[in-house]
């Protein structure tokens, strides 16, 4: 596999933030609050994972958990999907070069 600059920007979007969410959790005195700003980094994928009918199996692990097993497929996805349309973008400018030499 090839390595995508967007793929590592879609994924430092996400990878950045919850970072942030983490220390400011981590940080915080207020059990609500890091309760809050714990979630907020994998609610996505906790959402997904209610979809799914697998809430039961959520009660039973730590944040730790569920970060290692939610964080780094969705971590993938993100890569995927930039480098889907770095190839994407990379296909139309060659396409579109390649147009354009047709006229001259």
């Amino acid at each position: 596999m090839r390595f995508s600059r967007l793929g590592c920007f879609f994924s430092l979007l996400y990878i950045l933030p919850s970072a942030a969410f983490v220390a400011m959790a981590l940080t915080s005195q207020d059990s609500k609050s890091r309760y809050v700003l714990l979630q907020v980094p994998v609610a996505l994928q906790m959402a997904a994972m209610h979809a799914l009918g697998l809430v039961e199996s959520l009660t039973a692990i730590t944040w730790t958990q569920l970060y290692l097993l939610a964080c780094p497929p969705f971590i993938a996805a993100l890569y995927g999907l930039g480098l889907g349309v770095g190839d994407l973008l990379h296909r139309w400018k060659r396409d579109q070069r390649n147009q354009q030499r047709k006229f001259l």
